[in-house]
């Protein structure tokens, strides 16, 4: 598994809310559950949970969602689980 690559992908659907394949909103429980599971894995890390608001808040920021997608690829080569997660 190419963890950085699922890791933007993870990244871009949690800052844009697009889930291809569903409905609106149904895409938006898939995004709202993905956000909290990224927050409860960061926990602490305050300048992770920083990069997911902000990516949240800038969508069409592509540096934001760079920013969230490191971080969710440093989490995911440090944690298996977690990077199974993403995947999913």
């Amino acid at each position: 598994m190419d963890i950085a690559a699922v890791a933007q992908a993870v990244a871009l659907m949690a800052a844009t809310g697009a889930v291809s394949g569903l409905g609106e909103s149904a895409a938006m429980g898939v995004v709202a559950r993905v956000r909290d599971r990224v927050r409860a894995v960061f926990g602490g890390d305050a300048r992770s949970v920083d990069a997911l608001e902000r990516a949240v808040g800038e969508p069409d920021d592509a540096d934001r969602i760079r920013e969230l997608a490191v971080a969710l690829a440093w989490y995911g080569q440090r944690d298996e689980q977690f990077a199974g997660e993403l995947a999913e």
